[in-house]
């Protein structure tokens, strides 16, 4: 009775060191897939921040292009403003030049004036057609 105690305590003693063993091998394997796991969210986290500075740095691209294409339409509308005010500038100078031109002439010219003038007109006309 007592060797069948002792072979008893022996077994369950075996049977211990097998599960310390097998539970040993799972805390080793847990405990690797504990680092695996804060590796993998590392890497996750990491991820999303590169995608993080990849979207604003896409945003920032994007709206300095905006900015850019607005800049130069602005230009070219100033530009089509101005050439618009100088054509206008333009109108009303030769405007303001041909009535004080009027004006000096009316002064100025006498009859026979006006007479040579329209002569030498005539002249110069038939003188072009004939060429």
């Amino acid at each position: 009775m007592f060797k069948a105690r002792q072979e008893n305590i022996l077994k369950q003693y075996n049977e211990l060191l097998e599960k310390k063993k097998e539970a040993e091998a799972k805390y080793v394997e847990l405990q690797e897939k504990i680092k695996n796991l804060e590796k993998e969210a590392q890497e996750i986290y990491q991820n999303y921040v590169e995608q993080g500075i990849k979207e604003k740095e896409r945003i920032i691209a994007e709206a300095n292009a905006q900015a850019e294409r607005i800049k130069q339409q602005a230009q070219l509308y100033i530009q089509h403003e101005m050439e618009k005010a100088k054509a206008i500038l333009r109108e009303e100078i030769a405007e303001a030049s041909v009535k004080l031109a009027e004006e000096i002439l009316k002064k100025n010219i006498t009859e026979e004036d006006q007479k040579r003038m329209i002569k030498d007109f005539i002249n110069e006309i038939k003188g072009r057609v004939l060429h």
